[in-house]
């Protein structure tokens, strides 16, 4: 028989400190499970436990190397997510700064990128 799902199994630790909470790629699956996603006055998202308990912080999901004692591995950030993207405020502000660049602007990055 398979096991449901809980909004529990969504928490796990991320990033250099492995800080404990759900990434922000994860939230249609909390509202899935019941959870609500709040988001306090900084713009910090966190998820209620539909049947009550402790809130649990919602962490940025964007990619980024995270160096252990055995060398450095692939992770997710896990800074605390702002509301707009779901992203810590240095990846807010980079996600913004790519939408911003022009269409010439993004292919010459394009092109530079496949030249490395």
């Amino acid at each position: 028989m398979a096991r449901t799902l809980t909004l529990e199994d969504l928490v796990s630790g991320y990033g250099q400190d492995w800080t404990s909470g759900i990434i922000s790629e994860h939230l249609d699956r909390v509202e899935a499970l019941g959870g609500r996603i709040h988001v306090a006055g900084t713009g910090r998202m966190w998820v209620a436990p539909a049947k009550g308990g402790v809130a649990i912080p919602v962490l940025c999901s964007e990619i980024v190397a995270v160096y252990t004692e055995d060398g450095e591995i692939s992770g997710r950030c896990g800074l605390p997510a702002l509301v707009e993207d779901g992203a810590c405020d240095a990846h807010q502000a980079i996600l913004e700064d790519w939408r911003a660049q022009s269409e010439p602007e993004a292919i010459a990055w394009e092109r530079e990128v496949a030249a490395r």
